[in-house]
């Protein structure tokens, strides 16, 4: 995912999150560097302590990509993939369903790593996976990263996330309101989710 607004990046840390304990997984959260631990977990409790519990018993752990390599200094894809398939061990081993992780991407420049580098692990992370019950999400800053990145990384990435929660649904619901203008007043409006898109008085396939 990308974002450009802090407000856009918490609502996908936050859902993304609960949804770990809830499934049974235990979850790493790798915020932006320079923001506090403090910050992210009072993120996460809004409205309420909704995640102590998962906290508490070590199923929630916030971190940064520095302590995931430590003690090596140094970024190289192939230390990173091998610390975080070993998370993904421990986790099964603790009894848990599988690992999701949450990258902020800001670590790169946090720990003077190459933008290419960087890249090329993005691109052939499919071990990470494969076989595997883990889950990520590689957040952007669109502020820190070119458009040339950003691009390539959405190419690199199986899926991309639309920047805000209920998006699809706001589009949605734009489309069945056009479609319901154009159905004449004495037809039904059929909405199918089988077929691709394509609008026709009386029916409106998705």
């Amino acid at each position: 995912m990308s974002y450009g607004d802090d407000e856009v990046r918490w609502e996908a840390v936050t859902a993304f999150v609960r949804l770990g304990p809830a499934r049974g997984e235990k979850v790493l959260v790798l915020p932006s560097p320079g923001v506090p631990a403090a910050e992210v977990l009072a993120r996460l409790d809004f409205p309420s302590r909704s995640t102590a519990a998962a906290r508490e018993r070590g199923q929630l752990v916030v971190s940064s990509m520095r302590e995931v390599l430590s003690p090596d200094p140094e970024f190289t894809a192939a230390r990173q993939m091998g610390r975080l398939r070993q998370e993904t061990d421990r986790a099964t081993a603790e009894g848990y369903a599988g690992l999701r992780a949450f990258i902020d991407m800001g670590w790169v420049a946090a720990l003077g790593a190459e933008v290419e580098v960087m890249m090329r692990r993005e691109s052939g992370a499919h071990a990470l996976f494969t076989g595997r019950p883990y889950t990520e999400i590689c957040a952007y800053d669109r502020r820190r990263f070119d458009r040339g990145v950003l691009a390539a990384m959405e190419r690199a990435h199986p899926r991309t996330l639309l920047e805000r929660l209920g998006s699809l649904r706001a589009e949605f619901s734009r489309a069945l309101r056009i479609a319901l203008a154009h159905t004449a007043p004495d037809r039904r409006l059929t909405v199918d989710l089988t077929r691709p898109l394509a609008l026709t008085e009386g029916v409106a396939p998705w």
